[in-house]
């Protein structure tokens, strides 16, 4: 069964979904298409049992990016971690993209949504382990952001020619740091920081108006 999902991913990275026959994935696989029927009843299920492949491996290469006991890490090595080995996958997978796309459309849907509840929950674990100041709501919030975020730019990355892929990557590790910067700082820091970003913000709006109140003042 394995050689014949080996082949199957082969055939898809090759021509696409809609182009890979069963008979050319038994072709490939070196298989009569009678023993592909054996294990698969239809070219629909060869390609969701491919996507649960597929999330399986992000799986364990996100967990493997994001150790719990690693949750201590400078905040920019989590995002080198993670980005890199999803944009490795990436490289190295190029019947992804065009096979989350297909269970998308059709009733293998449910693995895409399982995929990404299985990785809400890692992230949400390694964030409650680092980040034990913020609130179980802000953790959530933070889990799904990051893991929607990431995600959806892994698959605009999987259509990019790969000389074009590097700078999108950079940017979407500057723009989570970005993002994570703010809840990393302890409760007592992030209130001050608000505050003088809110005294800074009432100066800009009271000072036209102290202005206005001295000339009409000289005026009288």
């Amino acid at each position: 069964m394995e050689s014949i999902l080996d082949a199957a991913e082969s055939v898809v990275a090759d021509m696409g979904v809609d182009a890979a026959s069963t008979n050319a994935i038994a072709e490939r696989a070196g298989a009569s298409v009678g023993s592909l029927y054996h294990f698969f009843p239809s070219k629909e299920a060869i390609i969701e049992a491919l996507a649960r492949r597929f999330a399986e491996r992000k799986r364990e290469l996100n967990a493997r990016a994001i150790p719990i006991e690693r949750a201590d890490m400078p905040l920019e090595e989590v995002f080198e971690r993670v980005i890199d080995s999803h944009a490795n996958f990436v490289d190295q997978t190029p019947a992804f993209g065009p096979v989350y796309d297909a269970v998308l459309k059709g009733p293998g849907g449910f693995i895409t949504s399982d995929l990404f509840d299985a990785l809400v929950g890692q992230v949400r674990a390694f964030i409650a382990a680092r980040l034990p100041h913020i609130s179980a709501k802000e953790r959530e919030t933070a889990a799904v952001t990051s893991v929607s975020t990431i995600h959806g730019v892994m698959l605009t990355v999987s259509r990019l020619p790969r000389d074009q892929r590097a700078p999108v990557l950079r940017e979407l590790k500057r723009m989570m740091v970005a993002y994570f910067r703010p809840l990393e700082e302890p409760p007592a820091t992030a209130a001050s920081t608000r505050a003088k970003s809110s005294s800074r913000e009432s100066d800009l709006h009271g000072a036209p108006r102290a202005r206005r109140q001295k000339r009409s003042t000289r005026s009288r």
